[in-house]
Parts: structure tokens; C-alpha cells; sequence
């Protein structure tokens, strides 16, 4: 049985945004396309270079793709194309990052767990309901946003 969570929706609410956020500033403070390209050409002198890299500009597109659509999902869209191109493209960005050290494989991993998550239920509370205001929006039974809410603790813990 889930622990009783008074305010679950609107606790819901607060973790889209706040990992939204998060994943913005971390998309933010990614290296650009044309450093990751130099740094690979300086580590594989010599070598064989890996298959399946991306170019700098294919980095780039796909770097701001998980921007915009994590900006989106953040700000309340609520589109399954949508959900499913912020996680694709936040998961394909980070794995290509990781490839410089593959130690750093899940440096924040649990960002793509939390969008995730977020993503299987609608997580988004009214500002009028969390204000108290009493007004009722489509977002998840309590029931449900404990369950995401709990899955979120127990990933993090």
C-alpha cells in the first residue's frame, strides 16, 4: 500500500517543473557540437573512430529538439509526440555526451527516469487548484500522482 501523500497532484506539479528545469539548464550547459568533434578527433588519433557518432550539427538539431519539447512538456503540453521527443531526444543527447567517459554514463541519469516517469500521467495542477481555489483540471487521480510520486522517491533513494 502507497503511503498516504496529501497535496500529490500539486506535489506532481512542482516536480514537472523543477525537473523540467533542470533538464533545461543541463541541455543548457552541454558542450557545443564543434567541442565534441574536436575532442573526439584529438582521442582517436590513430584509432578507428566509433560508428554511430553524430556530426556537430546533428548533435546541435538534436540538442535543441530536447530543448524545445522539454521547454513545452515543462510549460504544460501535454502531447504523447511531444513527451516522447523530449524523452528521445533528452536520452539520445546525454548518451552521446557520455560516450567521452564511459565512468560518467549516469552522471544524471535519474532526470531521464523523472521525465520519464512524469510522462506516463498527466502531471500538470492548475495554478487556481494549488492555490486552493477549488477548481478541477484532467490531470491524475491522487492515487496515481502518489504512485509516480513514490516511484520518484524510490528511484532517487
Amino acid at each position: 500500500m502507497l503511503p498516504e501523500n496529501t497535496g500529490a497532484r500539486q506535489r506532481l506539479a512542482l516536480a514537472r517543473l523543477t525537473t523540467g528545469l533542470a533538464i533545461l539548464n543541463t541541455l543548457r550547459h552541454l558542450p557545443p557540437g564543434d567541442a565534441l568533434v574536436d575532442e573526439w578527433s584529438r582521442k582517436e588519433d590513430g584509432e578507428d573512430p566509433r560508428s554511430g557518432r553524430l556530426s556537430a550539427e546533428q548533435y546541435e538539431a538534436l540538442r535543441r529538439l530536447a530543448f524545445v519539447s522539454t521547454a513545452a512538456w515543462t510549460l504544460g503540453a501535454e502531447s504523447k509526440a511531444l513527451k516522447f521527443a523530449a524523452n528521445a531526444s533528452f536520452a539520445a543527447v546525454q548518451r552521446h555526451v557520455a560516450q567521452f567517459d564511459q565512468r560518467a554514463w549516469n552522471y544524471n541519469s535519474n532526470l531521464n527516469v523523472y521525465l520519464l516517469l512524469l510522462s506516463l500521467t498527466d502531471s500538470r495542477c492548475s495554478l487556481a487548484e494549488a492555490a486552493g481555489e477549488g477548481v478541477e483540471d484532467d490531470g491524475p487521480s491522487s492515487e496515481v500522482a502518489t504512485a509516480v510520486l513514490f516511484a520518484m522517491r524510490l528511484y532517487y533513494g
